[in-house]
């Protein structure tokens, strides 16, 4: 453990001797005192420079599905960066401005060192993530250069008003305890990697921990400086080590997006061959010719080519020959000209049989002794995503279909009015977003026309069904004219695999006399409270659109005051799991239940007590109509 963390432990003596022969050495403090000015804007511009190199090195080499931590560290990067230049541009000590800094500089590199500070911390406890989004990278810089402008526009606007952080030299309270803090935060920085490097032994984690050392000298040096001394050089010396923590941070920047990625790469290239062939991406290696160095077996099975078929030959004219016109295509050579790094979508490759499917591809350079030989190409075939891609998109305009024949059914449907000579209840569920269930009530001024029926089918062709009947009921007022004339248009017009079950009634007020017709539907039942009988309602007549040559016919009965009729559609009765579906149970429930209670209590009584008896189950769509005269 000792060895491996003499990585850490030799900068640190290094920087401890260092500081210790500028502190006693008044040579140096002469030297630097005599120009100052020059080797504090040296020192600044190294600092910008590094802090735009590890925002542009995570920014450009950024992939998809990489660590968010790193996009978002490299865009805080930038807005640091751009602290430090307003730092300097506004620093009155400069040769260029004067011999005193200004308070708008004070705060620029105050506020640059503590989003330094504070996004190190969050993002090291925070847990790790892979980034799901293509255009976190864009979405992130975007806020952080909108975030850098506004705050960069307010620090050079209000800072004069700001507490000062100097007073005759000297730190101020504020400046002392925000120093405290920046040091503290990378002590704690620094003991969470080299816990977590005795871990998981990741290079980047300990080259943090490298960087919060050189930070937490820098800030003791400013500490130093704002207590007890006037001395230049404690001053120049923070700034040293800032830009060494800064340039520890590059390295663990570049380490994670351009060395780490290459090492995998040429470690799993050059071990065993079954190692490569594990992996269930394609993966094969081109020299700077384009000709394939290596490829494993994912690769060769998704191509349709045997290896030996491969090796040694030009892989672009085989398998990316062409650029459709959806594809966003770039000969493999130009990444080997160019040593590119490069996460390609919407692009195709090409099978041994001529056929393609989509992909997506990584390049990366293959690096030797610091010279590219050539380039590795990982890819995924991802037919399979791009039609689920595709099925989703589908399934979501069906749903959105759905949802506007949902409205207009229920629009529909709650349009009926309250009779005034009956009483009426009404209970209805769909078992799914439509409703296959038809119901219609209408009055007049000879009585009340009603229908409930059952359309074979559900989704938009059955709503559009319902709309037909409810209309067909406001032409005619006879129950067998109705029938006959829906008969006859769905029988000519509707597919043959549609069939409506239907109950058209007909309360006449003049003679008290119900006339009806069915088309299969569920038998009506009129019962009569007085004599505690039943009487099923059914004209034997077939479904509707079946042929349209037959004729509905209709019935008569004579209603009484308190007769009640009760009309259903069949997911009240029939259920999967009874060969026989009868109507006996129904009647038993109406016996026992309050015929005085109101007519729509009564329904939904009657309709809890059916739930009851079957258990709670819905197969089907449910309504029940009743009536109470």
């Amino acid at each position: 453990m000792a060895r491996e963390l003499k990585n850490l432990f030799i900068p640190f003596l290094i920087a401890i001797a260092f500081l210790f022969s500028l502190v006693v050495s008044s040579t140096f403090e002469s030297f630097i005192r005599s120009y100052f000015g020059s080797i504090h804007l040296l020192m600044e511009i190294i600092s910008v420079f590094v802090a735009f190199s590890i925002a542009m090195q995570g920014l450009t080499f950024y992939k998809p599905y990489a660590s968010y931590r790193i996009i978002i560290f490299s865009s805080v990067f930038f807005t640091i960066g751009i602290m430090d230049l307003f730092h300097a541009l506004t620093y009155e000590g400069l040769p260029l401005f004067g011999e005193k800094f200004t308070q708008p500089s004070i705060w620029f590199t105050l506020f640059g060192r503590m989003v330094e500070a504070a996004s190190i911390l969050i993002l090291i406890l925070l847990p790790e993530k892979k980034s799901k989004s293509r255009e976190v990278r864009q979405f992130s810089f975007t806020l952080v250069l909108l975030s850098t402008i506004l705050i960069t526009i307010f620090i050079s606007t209000y800072s004069t008003a700001f507490p000062n952080l100097y007073k005759s030299g000297s730190f101020t309270l504020i400046k002392l305890i925000l120093e405290i803090i920046y040091c503290v935060i990378h002590i704690i920085v620094l003991v969470i990697t080299v816990r977590v490097y005795r871990g998981n032994k990741r290079k980047e984690g300990l080259l943090v921990g490298i960087s919060s050392m050189f930070l937490v000298l820098s800030s003791f040096m400013m500490i130093t400086l704002g207590i007890s001394s006037e001395k230049y050089g404690p001053y120049i010396l923070s700034h040293l080590f800032k830009i060494f923590g800064y340039f520890y941070y590059f390295k663990a920047v570049f380490y994670l997006m351009s060395k780490q990625p290459y090492e995998r790469i040429s470690d799993l290239s050059s071990s065993y061959s079954r190692l490569l062939n594990s992996v269930v991406e394609g993966i094969f290696g081109i020299d700077k010719s384009g000709r394939v160095i290596f490829i494993n077996e994912s690769a060769c099975r998704m191509l349709g080519f045997r290896e030996n078929e491969l090796i040694g030959r030009v892989i672009n004219k085989y398998i990316h020959h062409s650029i459709p016109a959806e594809s966003t295509s770039t000969p493999f050579e130009s990444f080997t000209d160019e040593g590119k790094t490069m996460f390609s979508v919407n692009q195709w490759f090409w099978r041994k049989d001529g056929s393609r499917f989509p992909v997506e591809y990584f390049t990366r350079p293959i690096i030797e002794n610091g010279v590219m030989v050539g380039t590795v190409i990982t890819f995924l075939d991802v037919s399979e995503r791009k039609k689920l891609e595709q099925l989703q998109t589908e399934q979501a305009n069906i749903e959105y279909e759905l949802e506007i024949a949902a409205s207009v059914q229920e629009t529909l449907l709650s349009t009926i009015e309250e009779p005034e000579m009956v009483e009426m209840g009404l209970i209805t569920q769909s078992f799914k977003k439509l409703n296959g269930d038809f119901y219609n009530v209408i009055q007049h001024k000879g009585g009340l026309l009603f229908a409930i029926a059952d359309v074979c089918g559900k989704g938009v062709p059955a709503a559009i069904q319902m709309t037909m009947l409810k209309f067909a009921m406001e032409s005619h007022s006879d129950p067998e004219k109705i029938l006959n004339k829906i008969n006859s248009y769905f029988s000519k017009f509707v597919y043959d695999s549609s069939f409506i079950t239907m109950f058209v009634g007909q309360v006449n007020q003049e003679n008290s006399q119900f006339l009806f017709s069915s088309a299969g539907h569920e038998p009506g039942l009129h019962y009569r409270p007085s004599q505690d009988s039943f009487i099923e309602l059914t004209t034997g007549n077939p479904l509707l659109g079946i042929d349209s040559s037959i004729q509905y016919h209709r019935g008569v009965i004579s209603l009484e005051k308190g007769d009640v009729l009760v009309f259903y559609t069949d997911g009240i009765i029939e259920r999967r799991n009874r060969t026989i579906d009868s109507n006996d149970f129904i009647k038993k429930l109406i016996r026992e239940m309050d015929m005085t209670l109101p007519a729509q209590r009564l329904t939904e009584l009657l309709y809890e007590k059916i739930m009851n008896f079957h258990h709670g189950k819905v197969e089907d769509d449910q309504t029940i109509l009743l009536f109470k005269l």
